[in-house]
């Protein structure tokens, strides 16, 4: 189409025109010309015959990943993958159907019938995805044979883009053959599937048989056969390129997958560009038996960070305090439980007693601690409160509350914070700073209940979930909203020119913007289970900051890029991590630092790799701003961005939304 339209355009040019038409026949000369540079179309032809000498075979999060074959979704399973290879063919193993059933029993036995987020992943629950192939595919036939299960509906998707968008045609267990439209936008309802039908027609489908599947498309006409009889031809053009997948929902057996057509390879956009990074600083660690996290604060009040590592071990977990000369100042040892009840931070530094040093404030084998910040000495303790029988805490295995995450909590505008603690999804306590219980709420709390001044009277609110507190637990509004909260953000997306709002990553529920007076829903974006939120000036050349978010369970692993008005500039796939915005762009533009390295926000790509476990991104007056902490071989590495790299002059303490972590240190100006 292309060189047709050039050839018009220089035969028009050499006709007696005027000058002002042939500049714009230049005009759309040039354009064109520069199109045709950013593209090329060149024949393709690709097999994968799943035998495993011809690729690396490896388990990541106990998913089927080799060369660009990777397992897309995920059941409730996280320990087993769904997909086996089986001697140059692939089998579906996992059950869609037996996980709705399973999660139908969770209902009726945990929740006692009472409607819950359980329903909604149980409607929600993923098609078993299997993807393979180039995004750059344009006009292509895929073919595959396919051996069904009785009680299974299997297919073969195309054009697929990630596991949310995507054409598929399926063999059903309902005696039909159908072709699917998946657009990311459209989530499942208990009225409809999160497809969108195109064409269907009556076709038995025997088990055990094999069917040859064949899908020819071509720009927007599909074809779809089976056994080389054309069942469906329909016009679509709302998908243009994407790999092939398999899908099915029971257990079903694929052969290899040929496909051959044409693919458009466009020149890709130049990646940021980003400081080298420069080791600084290493921290030796102590040897332990047990799994151990990481948080930096400032234990003793020095303005200097320090290392608190958790250790999870058989009866004897603890806690240690490090200098980042690797000196030890203290250690809490022998505790009989873990430090919380999911894993999660239980713990948190601050002055709760007025004296202008700061402590550690714990919960621990059943009971609240307080500890001298210097030395580690235990200043006061009471006991946990016993749990209460609501919702998931019915079954709970102690006698008294383990904790799950703790966090402090502005009470009074005159005396130093009280905080929080909570159970896993479903009960919150709060105290002052004497450790006096003040009152307790039954309510769904999500993960990590965000504390914040909305109306600038220096005494906290409590955004727990769906629900806004005032100090003393009374309800200030509530969504009526199933799933719980993930990630909690409280920030002004346009700072100086927008106010700040909640946005919430609403798991079920997707993507949240939320007025902080009245509760009221200002953007909603379902895109699959939202789980992380990260806030930063990813794109310069824009007004506002960016939202990054990504999501977990079911199709997993998409990342949304949004700008200040929550309208999505682009998505992309990656592993799911908590991600840290890192200022080692031009001028400080931020970038993206996950466990695959350092990424472009727009695409996903990465720029810079990284060696070692990825551990946060922090400001410190020894070593700069814009510091990458990552675990290797026992050791800290402190990574800061090459000498003479401009970063920001002043290091912005960007929150961890997943456990509500702030540095809390004195920060470079």
């Amino acid at each position: 189409m292309k060189i047709i339209l050039m050839n018009w355009v220089y035969f028009k040019l050499n006709l007696d025109t005027d000058m002002k038409f042939k500049i714009l026949l230049i005009v759309i000369i040039a354009f064109l010309a520069s199109c045709s540079q950013n593209t090329k179309r060149e024949a393709f032809l690709y097999t994968q015959n799943f035998q495993p000498e011809t690729a690396r075979i490896f388990s990541q999060d106990a998913r089927l990943v080799f060369a660009d074959v990777r397992e897309e979704t995920r059941l409730s399973n996280w320990n087993t993958a769904n997909w086996q290879l089986a001697d140059g063919f692939v089998k579906v193993t996992g059950s869609r159907t037996a996980e709705m059933q399973r999660r139908e029993n969770v209902v009726k036995d945990l929740y006692q019938g009472n409607e819950s987020f359980v329903i909604l992943r149980g409607y929600r629950a993923p098609w078993l995805t299997l993807s393979m192939g180039d995004l750059a595919w344009i006009d292509y036939t895929a073919e595959t044979t396919v051996s069904i299960k009785q009680g299974s509906s299997a297919g073969l998707a195309f054009r697929y883009q990630n596991s949310r968008q995507y054409y598929a045609f399926m063999l059903m267990k309902d005696s039909t053959a159908r072709l699917f439209l998946r657009l990311q936008n459209r989530e499942a309802t208990p009225e409809h599937e999160a497809w969108m039908e195109l064409g269907s027609v009556n076709f038995p489908v025997q088990p055990d048989r094999e069917y040859h599947l064949n899908v020819n498309v071509r720009g927007s006409r599909i074809l779809c056969s089976v056994d080389d009889s054309i069942l469906i031809d329909h016009n679509d053009a709302t998908l243009q390129n994407g790999k092939v997948a398999l899908l099915a929902d029971n257990p079903a057996t694929f052969s290899p997958v040929t496909v051959e057509g044409v693919l458009e390879k466009q020149k890709p956009r130049p990646l940021p560009e980003c400081a080298k990074p420069e080791l600084v600083h290493q921290i030796d660690l102590p040897e332990t038996n047990g799994d151990r996290n990481f948080f930096f604060l400032d234990v003793d009040s020095d303005s200097q960070l320090e290392i608190i590592i958790t250790e999870s071990a058989e009866k004897n977990n603890a806690l240690r305090c490090l200098e980042f000369d690797g000196t030890e100042l203290w250690q809490i040892s022998g505790l009989q439980n873990p430090i919380s009840e999911g894993g999660d931070k239980a713990f948190q530094i601050f002055d709760i007693n007025g004296d202008g040093q700061n402590e550690l404030v714990m919960t621990a084998d059943f009971q609240i601690r307080v500890y001298n910040g210097k030395t580690g000495v235990l200043l006061k303790a009471v006991d946990t409160p016993k749990p209460n029988p609501y919702y998931d805490s019915r079954d709970y295995p102690y006698a008294k509350l383990l904790g799950d995450a703790l966090c402090p909590v502005r009470l009074s505008p005159n005396d130093p914070p009280g905080f929080y603690i909570k159970d896993r999804y479903t009960n919150i306590w709060v105290y002052d700073h004497q450790l006096k219980f003040l009152w307790h709420k039954a309510l769904g709390t999500g993960h990590f209940p965000l504390p914040v001044d909305i109306n600038g009277d220096n005494i906290d609110e409590i955004m727990a979930c769906y629900t806004l507190m005032d100090s003393h637990g009374k309800n200030i509004w509530k969504l009526l909203l199933s799933d719980h909260v993930d990630n909690i953000a409280f920030e002004s997306l346009y700072p100086g020119r927008k106010p700040k709002r909640f946005y919430l990553a609403a798991g079920e529920m997707g993507l949240l913007e939320v007025e902080p007076k009245d509760g009221q829903i200002l953007t909603r974006h379902e895109l699959g289970h939202i789980q992380t939120i990260s806030i930063a000036d990813y794109l310069p050349g824009k007004p506002g900051l960016e939202l990054l978010t990504q999501t977990l369970w079911r199709e997993d692993q998409i990342f949304y890029l949004f700008d200040k008005d929550l309208h999505l500039i682009s998505t992309w796939q990656g592993s799911f991590s908590i991600v840290y915005p890192l200022p080692w762009g031009e001028k400080g533009r931020d970038l993206v630092l996950s466990p695959d390295g350092i990424l472009d926000p727009l695409t996903g790509r990465v720029i810079q790799k990284i060696e070692g476990q990825v551990l946060t991104v922090l400001g410190d007056v020894r070593f700069g701003n814009g510091l990458i902490l990552v675990y290797k071989d026992d050791e800290i590495l402190i990574y800061a961005p090459e000498k003479g790299w401009p970063v920001p002059a002043k290091h912005r303490p960007y929150r961890d939304f997943q456990s509500n972590y702030l540095p809390q240190v004195a920060l470079p100006k």
